[in-house]
């Protein structure tokens, strides 16, 4: 309790913060055939920074899903620039013989359940941060960031 008091006199508090927020996962191919054994990357980023800050990975079942659970956690926060932080949550699915999906940001959607469709194609996994993030929203869609560019030179020095 005297930590307390003593925090709010220096311009800090408590905060109870979701770091990451519960979510279900359904894959499914074109035909609505749920795709098991697909890699999901839920990941959670941390702002002001934008840093990768947590990480889980799951499997789908044999109905195609996959489940992540709520993780809470006290944090301090202050009145001084970037003392605090917000969290956005985004994903990558792949799956041999299908496309991988990227999300966009997710800053808190209503919806817990998310359906994935999968279109037949090259899969690439998700395990580094490029894998995760897609273009940014100011580039046309459709065409490939300059990130995603970089990322794929360093991903594979050797192939040219």
């Amino acid at each position: 309790m005297a930590l307390g008091l003593a925090g709010l006199t220096q311009g800090c508090w408590p905060a109870w913060k979701t770091v990451q927020r519960e979510r279900s996962f359904k894959v499914e191919d074109e035909a609505g055939k749920p795709i098991a054994s697909a890699t999901v990357a839920y990941v959670t980023i941390s702002y002001p920074y934008g840093n990768e800050d947590k990480r889980e990975i799951a499997a789908t079942g044999p109905d195609g899903r996959a489940h992540f659970l709520s993780d809470r956690e006290w944090q301090l926060e202050s009145l001084m620039i970037h003392g605090s932080r917000s969290y956005t949550w985004r994903w990558c699915v792949s799956a041999p013989g299908y496309e991988t999906h990227r999300s966009t940001q997710d800053w808190g959607s209503a919806s817990n359940e998310t359906v994935i469709r999968l279109r037949p194609g090259d899969s690439r996994p998700c395990t580094t941060a490029a894998e995760v993030f897609v273009q940014p929203l100011a580039e046309p869609l459709g065409t490939v960031s300059s990130f995603e560019k970089k990322a794929a030179r360093t991903a594979e020095p050797n192939s040219r």
